[in-house]
């Protein structure tokens, strides 16, 4: 990922979802493997590690209701 990209997401994280309580790192996870899901790219296995496909589904659900459409 670019560094601009990373850059993008902690602002927008300090922005909109710290007040939230949720935690960076679980956050910063489901932002990379959402883009990388909507650009249509297949991530490395490991990437997935922890995420099942109903755990991708709630956090996408989660970042919706606490940070809104994209």
């Amino acid at each position: 990922m670019a560094p601009s990209r990373v850059s993008k997401l902690v602002r927008r994280y300090q922005r909109t979802v710290t007040h939230t309580g949720m935690p960076f790192d679980i956050w910063f996870r489901a932002q990379t493997l959402l883009a990388e899901q909507a650009a249509g790219r297949e991530l490395p296995s490991g990437a997935y590690r922890g995420f099942d496909p109903t755990a991708r589904t709630a956090i996408a659900r989660l970042m919706h209701e606490a940070v809104g459409p994209r």
